[in-house]
């Protein structure tokens, strides 16, 4: 069973000793991230939990391994890892970061999770604010908003056509203001918490193609959401600059659970897990996971 579980994990890690726990933890990390994110809650938490931390298909690689996943491969295999738990465990615990929380989401609409929690989670990427924030950082490139918009709607389109050779020179520019806009997110997370900043793995560089992965992946979420019906607590920060704080405030009102809390923070960047605010998060994160269902939730 040991080397089952290795196997599935694909080189994340795992806190389980010799006797296991009731509950299990899946915690499934963010787009061109690790789990090494979650290392510091894994920590704050273990004691309680048997927690199992995997990498995602292409994650912690190489770019061009990057490249050549889809989102479907995301699904797939984070799904075998809960069908494993569930049958290991009485309880699995589903817990995501960023795109991670929006593969959590599609489980808790497959599967039966004991509680879940998602953070700084997509599920509306033409969202106003998040489009703004796109507009915004475009101000000193050389490429039209028209083209980026085109372009960015076409992220959410499943086709597999070659491009035409008089798009190509303009969809170079779309993939060079992505990977600009990445970069940047990446430094300003550094600069917000310089303490935690070892936790932050993530590639270089940025793929389109599995950017574009990722908006197939966020446009078929949204439709699951009326599936579930666990409990949740969704946590996101104010000072995200990368998803709007709105999409938040979609998945707490379009979930079926009547377990829903949705829980504020303002003075952390998208990376909230690693960010100044984490010691209230992870507070709140456990009062979650250990209370019983008879306090009353706001949605």
């Amino acid at each position: 069973m040991a080397n089952e579980m290795e196997t599935l994990l694909n080189n994340g890690f795992t806190t389980v000793r010799e006797k296991k726990k009731e509950t299990a933890i899946l915690m499934i990390h963010g787009f061109a991230s690790s789990p090494k994110e979650f290392e510091p809650l894994s920590e704050y938490l273990k004691k309680d939990y048997d927690i199992y931390a995997p990498i995602l298909p292409g994650h912690k690689t190489n770019v061009t391994d990057f490249s050549k996943k889809k989102y479907t491969d995301w699904l797939n295999f984070s799904e075998n890892i809960y069908n494993y738990l569930q049958k290991e465990y009485s309880k699995v615990i589903l817990l995501g970061f960023s795109m991670g929380g929006t593969i959590c989401l599609n489980l808790a609409a497959k599967k039966s999770p004991y509680k879940m929690v998602i953070a700084s989670t997509p599920i509306d990427f033409f969202d106003s604010n998040f489009t703004k924030g796109i507009l915004k950082e475009l101000r000193n490139l050389n490429i039209g908003v028209t083209t980026i918009v085109k372009e960015i709607n076409a992220l959410s389109i499943k086709e597999n056509q070659e491009k035409e050779k008089d798009k190509k020179i303009k969809i170079d520019k779309v993939k060079t203001v992505l990977d600009d806009i990445y970069k940047k997110l990446k430094r300003d997370m550094i600069k917000v918490n310089n303490d935690m900043s070892d936790y932050l793995e993530t590639y270089e560089n940025i793929s389109y193609n599995a950017f574009h992965e990722l908006f197939l992946l966020v446009r078929q979420t949204r439709s699951k959401l009326s599936k579930i019906k666990c409990d949740i607590l969704v946590l996101h920060s104010k000072g995200d600059r990368l998803i709007p704080f709105s999409n938040s405030k979609i998945i707490t009102n379009e979930v079926a659970s009547d377990d829903v809390e949705l829980f504020i923070v303002t003075n952390s960047s998208h990376d909230l897990l690693i960010d100044v605010d984490y010691p209230i998060i992870f507070k709140r994160i456990k009062d979650f996971l250990q209370r019983t269902n008879d306090i009353s939730e706001t949605k």
